[in-house]
């Protein structure tokens, strides 16, 4: 049965010992102990059209097993036919309770079958549950589960026999896809494994969010590559023994769970800060928002009292203004505009993210014109988060590099587009920001010289968009492309740059 935290009571103590099970994990068939033999049986597996026989190297049970008592995973041993709870990312492909292959095995008798049909299975047809309801914002999970791929994955390469650990949380109507990249998952999360063996993943899951959770699932998903656009076997694969346990006592939890406040009856950073006492009277202490967190009641009342100015930590970025579009333009938004005089061809811009969040803070100034709250704008050049395929001949990241003429005239014209639409006369955001970030991380972490295309780092130029390589470097060779943005910010930009 399923426990659900909230509605456990405060005065219940049990804290729920996990810390030592998640440092036994081990990978592969490896026992925690490593004085135990790993146990190896030959089973036979029925498949509709053949029977076949596979060797299963199954792990013995831990030797300090999480206890269930307080997983909010529903059917998480696979002990129920219901599998509605698991069903909800199936997509054409089914789940199928089997046990065969676990009967000598306390602890593992059950499985679940991800059976995908490689001629109608997507490769993001994966077994799945929705926690929405179970997960406390800040409270760290265990996760501990078991996977096993299946013979449809004999011969394929690693980056085909990859499984995650891959929750996503709908946030404020946005999706986030999280993974071994994300601050909320540490541990055993992203394994290759080898079929027919059985492989422990293990870790932690600490979810965090701003404004409204509606929606929060974990999934155990075999993708393939380019996350789940290459190629992918989409074959069988097998769980069991999912866990997902809070690292917490019930009294701790039930606090998190309460509704949050600030403290109101303190000085407001703002007032020391903008004052003849501090630095100035003109002077703006800010802080960094998300769509999440303006839209956190509780987070925003924190920026109303104690800031005089927001960064848009991602809204205002060029992927965010192509729409996400990161592998490609999207379709149709081709179209001609006019600069200096010339006709060029330009990719649509989406400013609605960006806007849902100034417009909050235009409705607060007008309401409160003796607290403005003014915006810094973030950013128009930058290496990271500026898709590929805007430096390509015809917006194609398969083609060439356009030349550095092409380029100027991309540039002008993106930096031009964003000023108008946010400064312009007749922008409804004309009185917002205060100033601009023309050119973010130039210099390179590594050489402390210019930022180039050859970085060091694992991310390629071929990617959809880099970490650390510049394509802006690419282009130009030089630093051209920082002293052109200045000058066209400069030529169109009322405000600091």
């Amino acid at each position: 049965m399923k426990k659900n935290w909230r509605s456990v009571a405060s005065t219940v103590v049990a804290v729920v010992m996990v810390t030592a099970a998640v440092a036994g994990c081990s990978n592969g068939t490896k026992s925690t102990d490593d004085s135990e033999a790993t146990t190896t049986v030959t089973v036979t597996e029925e498949n509709e059209a053949t029977t076949t026989e596979e060797e299963w190297s199954l792990p013995p049970p831990p030797v300090e097993v999480i206890s269930d008592e307080f997983n909010v995973i529903e059917n998480p041993n696979f002990e129920e036919d219901d599998v509605s709870m698991w069903s909800g990312d199936v997509g054409s492909s089914k789940i199928v309770i089997g046990n065969d292959a676990n009967e000598a095995l306390t602890n593992y008798t059950n499985y679940a079958l991800v059976d995908r049909d490689p001629a109608t299975a997507s490769p993001y047809d994966c077994l799945a549950q929705d926690v929405t309801d179970d997960l406390i914002n800040g409270i760290t999970y265990t996760y501990d589960f078991w996977v096993k791929l299946s013979s449809d994955y004999e011969g394929a390469p690693a980056d085909q026999r990859t499984v995650n650990f891959a929750p996503y949380m709908t946030v404020n109507g946005e999706t986030t896809y999280l993974g071994s990249y994300s601050a909320e998952i540490d541990g055993l999360c992203d394994q290759v494994l080898e079929p027919g063996v059985w492989t422990r993943f293990c870790g932690t899951f600490t979810p965090k969010w701003s404004g409204s959770l509606d929606k929060a699932v974990v999934r155990v998903i075999e993708q393939g590559t380019d996350y789940g656009n290459g190629d992918c076997v989409k074959g069988k694969y097998y769980v069991a023994a999912f866990k997902l346990i809070p690292d917490a006592d019930p009294e701790a939890l039930a606090a998190a769970s309460q509704p949050k406040e600030i403290q109101q009856d303190i000085t407001a950073l703002r007032d020391v800060v903008a004052s003849a006492d501090g630095l100035g009277e003109g002077a703006f202490i800010g802080t960094s928002v998300t769509g999440s967190e303006v839209a956190d009641e509780v987070l925003f009342e924190l920026v109303e009292k104690h800031f005089n100015a927001v960064t848009l930590g991602n809204e205002l970025k060029p992927d965010c203004m192509f729409g996400y579009n990161n592998s490609a333009y999207a379709e149709g938004s081709l179209h001609e505009e006019e600069l200096n005089g010339e006709t060029i061809t330009v990719p649509t811009l989406d400013h609605s993210r960006a806007d849902k969040l100034l417009d909050k803070f235009v409705e607060w100034n007008e309401a409160n014109p003796d607290k403005q709250i003014k915006v810094r704008g973030h950013v128009l050049v930058w290496h990271s988060q500026t898709p590929e395929w805007f430096f390509h001949e015809d917006y194609d990241a398969s083609k060439d590099y356009v030349s550095k003429d092409e380029m100027n005239k991309r540039l002008e014209w993106y930096i031009k587009s964003m000023l108008e639409y946010y400064t312009g006369e007749d922008s409804k955001y004309k009185d917002l920001f205060y100033g601009w970030d023309v050119v973010n991380e130039a210099i390179s972490d590594a050489t402390n010289t210019y930022r180039t295309h050859e970085e060091a780092g694992s991310d390629q130029l071929t990617d959809s968009t880099h970490g650390s390589k510049s394509s802006w470097w690419k282009v130009y060779e030089s630093n051209e492309f920082i002293i052109n943005a200045f000058k066209f910010a400069n030529k169109n930009a009322p405000a600091s740059l």
